[in-house]
């Protein structure tokens, strides 16, 4: 998936993705959003 710049609107239209993260991770590594 491309990457676009994070933020309400910027994404294309096609796209409902409205912001994200990116998290680099080390083998066996886990990360977990709050909700």
């Amino acid at each position: 998936m491309p990457v676009f710049k994070s933020g309400r609107g910027l994404a294309p239209a096609w796209c409902e993705l409205e912001c994200f993260d990116i998290v680099s991770l080390s083998p066996g590594q886990t990360h977990a959003y709050g909700r």
